[in-house]
Parts: structure tokens; C-alpha cells; sequence
């Protein structure tokens, strides 16, 4: 029987929210509101996708909703209030200290599993971050790209070329792009790159992705794609057609959070792409991190804006914002400059995951002009009076605002467009 607490009641908690916290509460032996609260509130997080609860922005705030069917608006406790009494519970540990919950100093509440995932894929990130610069051939390398990245004539940054250099150069890297921008199809020509350099030919290359539909549609484009690719044919067959789970690339062992792939047991691969990346939750990102080999490239693929993860985590999203945020250094320019002719603009703030990230932002699916483009950055920005523009103004014949009132209509109208 869930314990009665004044926060008991409140409709954003699942049986399993009451049930972790009354199992904490006996842990801690002594009755305690505050607590019960807190691990109700961890656990209903990690249900809804997040890692953790951020006390700043809860503390002394009303946490009652328009569902809960009382009149008495329930309030958190005061943050330092709540605070000090976590700290003192025998079930709260401050980071490395292994109990079920973690408060870090800046107010953030976990799950202890969820903390050491972040911590640990955060470490492996810097450290990967941090390596030298992968060996190549310069000339090699400025013989392969007109053929596989023609210059553009509009003198524009050509964004998938930086990708490409980037991830030659660098062991990790990231290109994040919405639909048309060309995500596949660059890291296909970056496949080819790698290859034609000469310590490479004989690359191991794993594809993955996170389910089994992503990893069949990747592996269905790869082998549509190839022979689009201007290069020999002994490139070619060495580009792997095969597309794996990441379960499956990492030896997943039914009954058990474990791999078979790990640190101490590396993956056998020199190069491992990962398409459809903003669907891998944070245990399964740290599981694939750890598991490749510190000689290894790792590149992840995706759109940060689409497809979150099922699982706690926005795992693709963070390290996007991060890594963006942080730009590329002035000695990384420096360096890529004969290879990247036109480089985008970057950011002065560098952080741990700078000169890793490429933002893909040219569609060759439609016009920035166009309606759905204008429509498309509206809705990224959060732009609600500019989308609302675009679809009111009635100027693009590739974006159309109808007003209906029952679902009969709607499937008319559609009929009438699409047949």
C-alpha cells in the first residue's frame, strides 16, 4: 500500500513512481515527505525520457496540476530546505558514492545507473575529443576530394566537406542535418576517403544503427548509393553493405545490462558509423562508447530534431549542443583551411567537444525559399507567429492551410490532393 504523504496523490505518478519511493523510504528506516518526493519525482522523470530532476527548478514551486483533483494547490519544498535534507539521507550519495540516488553539487537528482552512464560516457567523449589528430596523407587526401566533393560554384561553405576533413582528421566526429541535407550520402563519399588513403585500404568498417527498420533502410541506401560514387571499383566492394543493430555490433546478452563488447573487449573495427543517432538512449550510447577500441574512429549520424529516444536520454541532442556550441579552434582551422576553402563561421567559446561536430543545413530537397523551407526553420526556432505566416500567406504552392472540422473532411481533402 503506497505511504500517504501530501505529495502522494498528485496524478503525474505512476504505481511505479509511489512504489520506488516507498521502497526508498523504507531503505532510509524513518518516514520522510521530502524524500518520498524526490524519488517519486527520479522516477517519473527517467519514464518520461530525462536522466534526472533538477531541483533548482522545482524547489518552493507548485506542483500541482490541472489533473489532480483537488482544490489545494500542492507546493515542492524550498530548495535549500530539500537540499540539506538530502544530503543527509542515508539513500542520497554525492557523485562516485554509490547509492541509489546521486546529488550532484549543482542540484541534479539521479538514479545512480543513470548518473554513472552520463559520467562515464562524458569521460569517454573528452577523451576522444582530446586524441591527436588521426595519420593521413595530405596529398592523398587532396587528390581524393574534387572527385568525391566537387567545388561548389557559389562559393557557399560546403558543410559535408568539412564533414568529411573533419572526420579523416579527427577519431570522433558528428554530422547532424535535417531531411535532404545529404547525411547518408556524405558519410558514404567519407567511407570512400577513408579507403583511398594508404594505411587504409584494409579498414574494418561497421554500419549500425538502432533498430532493426534503421538499420535495413541504411543498408538498403548504402547499396543504392555506391555506384554513384566516382571512384574505383576496389573502393567500392571495400565499402560494407551490411548494416547491423547496435545490440547485435555490441553482442547484447539476453537477461543482463551487459555486451560482450566492451572496454576489455573492444570492437574489431577501425571505423564504426552509426546512422539514425538521435534514437540511442544514454545506457545503449556509453555501452557503444565504451566498447570501441581508443585507435578507432566513431562517427554518429542523425537528425538532433527528429526521432528521440525511446529510453532516458537525448543522448545525440546534448552532445549537438555542446559540441556546436563550442565551434572549432583557431589551430583546427588553421589546419583544414587547403582542404575546406570556405569554412562556415564558428563560435569564440570552446569547450571539450570542439572541431567534433558538423551542422548539414542546405536541403537538396527543397529550396531554403521555398514554403516548406520557411515553414521548416520557423518550426526549428520555435517561431510560432512566423510558421502561423508562412501557412496564412497562401504564396507557396508547396505549403497549404486548410481549415477543417471532422476527420471525414480531412481524408477528402487529402484524397483530392495526394490521388
Amino acid at each position: 500500500m503506497t505511504r500517504e504523504t501530501p505529495f502522494s496523490q498528485l496524478k503525474q505518478f505512476t504505481h511505479i513512481d509511489r512504489h520506488f519511493a516507498d521502497f526508498l523510504i523504507r531503505l532510509q528506516g524513518t518516514e520522510d515527505h521530502q524524500l518520498w518526493l524526490a524519488a517519486a519525482l527520479v522516477s517519473s522523470a527517467t519514464q518520461s525520457g530525462n536522466v534526472c530532476i533538477d531541483l533548482r527548478t522545482i524547489g518552493g514551486k507548485p506542483l500541482t496540476t490541472e489533473e489532480d483533483e483537488t482544490a489545494e494547490i500542492v507546493y515542492a519544498p524550498q530548495l535549500t530546505d530539500w537540499v540539506s535534507v538530502l544530503k543527509e539521507s542515508k539513500v542520497v550519495g554525492a557523485p562516485g558514492e554509490y547509492r541509489p540516488l546521486v546529488l550532484d553539487p549543482a542540484g541534479r537528482l539521479y538514479l545512480y545507473r543513470y548518473w554513472q552512464y552520463e559520467r562515464r560516457l562524458a569521460e569517454l567523449l573528452k577523451r576522444f575529443a582530446a586524441a591527436d589528430l588521426c595519420s593521413f596523407d595530405p596529398v592523398v587526401l587532396n587528390k581524393s576530394l574534387p572527385s568525391l566533393f566537387p567545388q561548389q560554384e557559389s562559393g557557399e561553405p560546403d558543410c559535408q566537406r568539412l564533414a568529411a576533413v573533419t572526420a579523416i582528421l579527427r577519431k570522433f566526429s558528428l554530422v547532424t542535418g535535417g531531411p535532404g541535407t545529404g547525411k547518408t550520402s556524405t558519410v558514404l563519399r567519407i567511407l570512400a576517403l577513408l579507403i583511398e588513403q594508404p594505411r587504409h585500404q584494409r579498414t574494418r568498417i561497421a554500419l549500425a544503427a538502432p533498430t532493426g527498420k534503421a538499420a535495413a533502410r541504411l543498408k538498403e541506401v548504402v547499396k543504392q548509393s555506391k555506384d554513384t560514387l566516382l571512384v574505383n571499383q576496389e573502393v567500392l566492394a571495400r565499402i560494407p553493405e551490411q548494416a547491423f543493430t547496435l545490440h547485435r555490433l555490441l553482442g547484447y546478452q539476453p537477461g543482463s545490462r551487459r555486451f560482450r563488447h566492451d572496454s576489455t573487449n573492444p570492437l574489431p573495427f577501425e571505423m564504426i558509423v552509426v546512422d539514425e543517432a538521435s534514437m540511442v538512449d544514454l545506457p545503449l550510447m556509453a555501452g557503444l562508447v565504451d566498447a570501441v577500441s581508443p585507435d578507432a574512429r566513431l562517427l554518429l549520424l542523425g537528425d538532433r530534431d527528429q526521432l528521440a529516444s525511446v529510453e532516458p536520454g537525448a543522448v545525440f541532442g546534448d552532445i549537438c549542443e555542446v559540441a556546436e556550441a563550442a565551434g572549432w579552434s583557431r589551430e583546427f582551422g588553421e589546419r583544414i583551411k587547403s582542404y575546406v576553402p570556405a569554412l562556415p563561421e564558428s563560435s569564440s567559446i570552446h569547450g571539450p567537444l570542439k572541431n567534433s561536430v558538423t551542422v548539414l543545413r542546405k536541403s537538396y530537397r527543397f529550396a531554403a525559399e521555398s514554403g516548406i523551407g520557411q515553414l521548416a526553420r520557423s518550426v526549428q526556432a520555435g517561431d510560432r507567429e512566423g510558421a502561423i505566416h508562412v501557412l496564412g500567406a497562401r504564396t507557396h504552392p508547396d505549403v497549404i492551410w486548410e481549415e477543417v472540422v471532422t476527420p471525414s473532411v480531412i481524408e477528402r481533402r487529402l484524397r483530392n490532393w495526394i490521388l
